[in-house]
């Protein structure tokens, strides 16, 4: 791996960032390889780079990141006269999933309840009345003198007789059903910055 280096990018875009960067400093589409995530493995072992290492590329590979070989060796289009070094930044970021849980459980039964219920029936009964009114010319013998003469009038009445039958009232469905919400996520993640020092009288050149 004498004069080669593996750069690591989360997105599509940081890669054809760097390709960019690179190619403005001189850098030709033989110096710069993208990894295939299937060839990972395979191709660094070939560069020699020992099994741990590979293990660990190969698992950012799995996880979505891009690597990018870097041939650094002299063999650029524009000649650079000064030795240069790398520094790799390291950031954290959310890795969200989600798993279902038994948020709790709800039981429905039912039980048997006692109130006092109050109809208002109307119901009938007979009175007795006497009507008196005199009576003209009506002859009577002698034999109309009774002490015991009686005249019976039954009577009634209507009596509420009660009973009680069970009907269906109602029906009760249970069922559950997914609803989707909005939860909100918060955390603190890390990352790197760089930071430079440097002599008061020297001079620095971003590119």
């Amino acid at each position: 791996m004498k004069n080669k280096q593996i750069e690591v990018f989360s997105t599509k875009e940081q890669a054809l960032r760097a390709i960019h960067d690179w190619k403005q400093k001189g850098y030709t589409d033989d110096n710069v390889c993208i990894f295939d995530k299937d060839e990972v493995e395979h191709r660094l072992l070939q560069e020699g780079m020992s099994v741990n290492e590979v293990q660990e590329y190969k698992k950012s590979a799995d996880n979505g990141e891009i690597l990018i070989l870097v041939d650094t060796k002299d063999n650029r289009t524009t000649a650079v006269d000064h030795d240069s070094d790398t520094i790799r930044l390291h950031e954290e970021q959310l890795d969200i999933n989600k798993r279902r849980v038994q948020a709790g459980e709800v039981q429905l039964h039912k039980e048997v309840v006692e109130e006092e219920k109050v109809v208002n029936v109307p119901v009938e009964h007979d009175e007795i009345y006497i009507k008196r009114h005199p009576v003209h010319d009506v002859a009577a013998s002698a034999e109309a003198f009774q002490d015991d003469e009686i005249i019976r009038v039954p009577v009634t009445k209507e009596q509420i007789e009660v009973t009680k039958k069970p009907v269906v009232t109602s029906e009760i469905v249970i069922g559950k059903q997914k609803v989707q919400e909005t939860a909100e996520v918060r955390d603190t993640l890390k990352k790197e910055e760089v930071h430079l020092n440097k002599s008061k009288d020297l001079e620095v050149r971003e590119e």
